[in-house]
Formats: C-alpha cells, sequence, structure tokens
C-alpha cells in the first residue's frame, strides 16, 4: 500500500524520511511501484520499462526519457548504470505513478510499516467512536426504560409495535429461508424454521432497541456486533404467521 492510498500525517512523513530517507532507495522502488502498478479500479496494471518512460517524456515541458534511462535508473548497483535522478524526475515518477516522493525515497518495509501503524491508530478511533455511542444508546435506553415502567399503556403499546416490527422481520427473511432451509438441514440434520432461521440474522436497529427497551437486562456490550442471536424475551408472541 503507497502513501497515496492512505492518509497520513506529516510529521510521520518527515520523521520516517529524515531517518531511512535515501536516494538508493528509489530505483528499487521505482521498479517495485511500477510492477506492482493497479488501475483505477484496483486490479493489477504494471506498466514496462517503456510505457514509465513514454508517461514521464509525455510531462509538460520534461525531456525525452528512453527505456535504458529507466533501467539504468531502476538498476545503480550494475556496473554500466550511474545514473542519478534529478529532483525533477522525482516529482515526474510521483505524478505519473500516482504515489508521493515519499512512496519513492523510503525503503517498502517503512512504507508497511507507516500503512500499519496508520490502520492500527484508525481501528483505535473507531473503536472509540462505537463505544461512545454504545454510551449513549444505551443513556437512551434507560430512558425509554423509565418512561415504560411509568406507563403501562406506553408498554403494552410498544410491545403490540415490536411484535409487528418482528414479523416484518421475519417476512423479510421468507424468501432467503425457502433457499436455504434445505442446505440447513443437510448441514444440521434437522429443519429450521423461518422464527429460527430470522432470529440469528442481523436485528434492525428499531427492533434491537425495542427489545432492549422492554427486557428486562442491561443489554451486552458486544451487542451491537452480535445481532443478539439470543431469542427475544417471549419470543412465542412475535410469531411470524405468514402471508403478506
Amino acid at each position: 500500500m503507497e502513501f497515496g492510498m492512505i492518509e497520513t500525517g506529516w510529521t510521520d512523513v518527515a520523521e520516517l524520511l529524515s531517518w531511512f530517507g535515501e536516494a538508493k532507495n528509489v530505483g528499487p522502488r521505482l521498479q517495485e511501484i511500477r510492477e506492482g502498478r493497479r488501475d483505477s479500479d484496483g486490479r493489477p496494471a504494471p506498466w514496462t520499462q517503456e510505457q514509465l518512460a513514454a508517461a514521464m517524456s509525455a510531462l509538460p515541458g520534461a525531456r525525452p526519457m528512453s527505456k535504458m534511462t529507466i533501467w539504468k535508473i531502476e538498476n545503480p548497483d550494475k556496473p554500466s548504470s550511474n545514473r542519478s535522478v534529478t529532483v525533477d524526475e522525482l516529482i515526474g515518477f510521483a505524478k505519473v505513478l500516482n504515489v508521493t516522493i515519499a512512496d519513492l525515497l523510503l525503503p517498502g518495509d517503512q512504507v508497511a510499516q507507516l500503512a500499519a501503524f496508520k490502520a492500527v491508530t484508525d481501528a483505535a478511533s473507531h473503536l472509540q467512536e462505537v463505544r461512545d455511542a454504545w454510551s449513549r444508546y444505551t443513556g437512551s435506553l434507560r430512558t425509554a426504560r423509565a418512561h415504560l415502567e411509568g406507563s403501562p399503556d406506553a408498554r403494552s403499546d410498544m410491545q403490540n409495535q415490536l411484535r409487528r416490527t418482528r414479523a416484518d422481520h421475519y417476512r423479510s427473511f421468507a424468501a432467503a429461508h425457502a433457499n436455504y432451509a434445505p442446505v440447513l438441514a443437510a448441514q444440521h440434520g434437522r429443519e429450521f424454521t423461518l422464527e429460527e432461521f430470522a432470529a440469528g440474522q442481523m436485528p434492525t436497529p428499531l427492533l434491537a432497541a425495542m427489545e432492549d427497551a422492554l427486557g428486562p437486562l442491561e443489554p451486552h456490550l458486544d451487542g451491537w456486533a452480535t445481532g443478539r442471536h439470543e431469542p427475544p424475551l417471549d419470543s412465542t408472541d412475535f410469531t411470524y404467521s405468514g402471508g403478506a
């Protein structure tokens, strides 16, 4: 993964460049990026040395570049190769290959290191967002429960709404159940009812929230991810009887 494909702080890049960035890395990295090039759809689309030279030659104000020049740059250790890269050429390579200058100056393992670290910090940030959202969710549930406990009519109305919502939920899986029922029966040695099949699917947010609001227990911290595979309280009240 190249820097051009991830969001990276300038401080991170500057530190890595000061530690590991060297002109000798340009040749090997140029070949690696050229051969690992992908198109706009993410499919492998490597360039030959001729194609890279042609792309460089086509840049505005650029001097013609040959395949031999690319070969010399990519093979700095060969006896017949002593071709250095100018700043303009370095910028040009970054442009035509859709990468950054850091991608060309840093060894590949350092690029991977920064990409991995950035992905981990992103994951940590997303996890904190999930925890914050879950805290708001449970807070809203406590408020809903307080209102329901003080109004039997409101609780009865929500229970009726939950029955209708659960029936709609079952109905939405009727076609899928018909297709997968034989497969499930073959795998487990018994028939699976539509209710069992639907109970194992991720519920809609409204269905999950109503179940939690009407239930006596605090929802599990991992409930946002598991989809609450356990049957809801009084599940027999929510059976889908078929029909439109």
